[in-house]
């Protein structure tokens, strides 16, 4: 018989993000998505601040929408508006990992001293995001800055995990941040007669 999964949180204070089933023993952890979604609704509604843009924070909720991810504090209704207003109480874990942010990536680089800002020591996926944010701000040195730190990365072959999953989840291709993804030659396609021609004959 099927577990319908009766989900109660695994140990709140110890590991906030896990839940467990009372009935077979699964245990879950919240998906990186809504994570990110309650991280970014913490800091706008509840600090007035945000580390993204409002079209990046559009794009979580449109995908969390068209998912089957579901979590107690995320509405569907809250997803289709674009907004996390109706929130009122968030996990610990989220208001630690947002106030983090706030402190480290919230102030623009027109307000920082040139060695407070080093994108070297920025999260991949954020820089990913800063790089967006700076364009739309028109912060251009700024902008440059992040796109050679992400093109080292990734001619690195660093976080090609992380490169992916923002490519698909924010619909963007590679060469938006100048890279240039290399396809593999598959040389000359070959001609009816020679698909036709048994193996070792093409060409005799």
């Amino acid at each position: 018989m099927t577990c319908k999964h009766n989900m109660i949180d695994y140990a709140p204070v110890s590991y906030p993000d896990m839940r467990i089933c009372t009935e077979c023993g699964l245990i879950t952890r919240m998906d990186p998505l809504v994570r990110d979604y309650l991280i970014h609704c913490y800091l706008y509604y509840k600090l007035d601040s945000a580390v993204i843009p409002d079209a990046e924070f559009d794009l979580i909720c449109k995908k969390l929408l068209e998912s089957d991810i579901e979590h107690k504090l995320v509405s569907k209704e809250d997803l289709a508006a674009g907004t996390g207003y109706s929130i009122s109480e968030y996990p610990e874990d989220i208001i630690k990992q947002a106030e983090d942010l706030l402190d480290k990536y919230a102030v623009m680089p027109s307000e920082r001293s040139e060695e407070d800002f080093i994108p070297s020591n920025i999260p991949t996926w954020l820089l990913l995001g800063l790089y967006i944010d700076f364009g739309y701000a028109r912060l251009r040195d700024a902008q440059a800055l992040v796109q050679e730190e992400i093109k080292l990365r990734w001619a690195a072959g660093l976080d090609r995990d992380i490169f992916e999953r923002y490519f698909k989840d924010h619909s963007v291709s590679p060469e938006r941040f100048g890279i240039n993804v290399v396809k593999k030659n598959r040389g000359r396609p070959k001609t009816r007669t020679e698909r036709a021609a048994p193996k070792g004959k093409e060409g005799s």
